[in-house]
């Protein structure tokens, strides 16, 4: 019977795992993912800590396998906290440009890893390892670690297409705008009256049930009626 088209579905000899949120160390992940019974033997494990901007943490992992290792089970990477009652859930995805991954995950330095790393082939880079190598640079936090990405796993095009990459990340990675801090605080230029009668007379619905006083000043222009 066909699978449904929105059902989950690993089969490939190489896994990159992210675990949002993840609070486990290191060398105790890697311990359980070499517990976890796979129906084909891995070959290569490394793991890798990051920290987003905003201070939360999170994990990669790159599993090599002897052959291709195939799953349906959208849970079959999960990692039970032996302290915490919760169970941590990765993104999945299989890869076949490791060597992108695996320097992508160890960019801090921050890693630990099992046995002997095996390379990717020399053959020239497929369309759909090009697709792999973009994804991973959407997946990544800032210009210059996009355009390494870039350089290490297609090397033509960062060559060829430098000057439109540049141009491009400069609009992905740009940084949101700091917010408007005014100049001058509210005391300096609103007079401490009108201060007071906004707070008692300007209020929400629900702290109104009779309607607030207006005010209305009237006078010449330029007399700085607008502050």
């Amino acid at each position: 019977m066909p699978r449904a088209p929105s059902s989950f579905f690993i089969n490939a000899k190489n896994i990159f795992l992210t675990y949002p949120r993840y609070v486990l160390p290191k060398q105790q992940t890697l311990d359980a993912i070499r517990n976890i019974q796979f129906p084909i033997s891995s070959t290569y494990v490394r793991i890798a800590q990051e920290t987003h901007h905003d201070g939360s943490p999170h994990l990669h992992c790159l599993i090599q396998f002897a052959g291709k290792f195939h799953t349906e089970s959208v849970r079959f990477f999960d990692i039970k906290s032996p302290n915490l009652n919760s169970m941590f859930h990765p993104n999945v995805q299989g890869t076949r440009n490791s060597s992108v991954v695996r320097d992508y995950i160890s960019k801090y330095g921050d890693f630990v890893e099992w046995w002997e790393f095996r390379p990717d082939g020399r053959s020239r880079l497929s369309s759909d390892k090009s697709a792999e190598v973009y994804a991973i640079v959407l997946a990544g936090e800032d210009k210059e670690m996009a355009l390494n990405i870039i350089k290490k796993g297609d090397p033509r095009s960062f060559i060829i297409h430098y000057d439109k990459l540049s141009s491009n990340f400069n609009r992905i990675f740009q940084k949101p705008p700091e917010p408007y801090v005014a100049r001058f605080p509210q005391a300096q230029c609103v007079l401490s009256f009108l201060i007071q009668w906004a707070t008692q007379n300007v209020t929400g619905p629900a702290n109104r049930p009779h309607r607030p006083m207006s005010i209305i000043i009237e006078s010449p222009s330029r007399t700085d009626k607008t502050c």
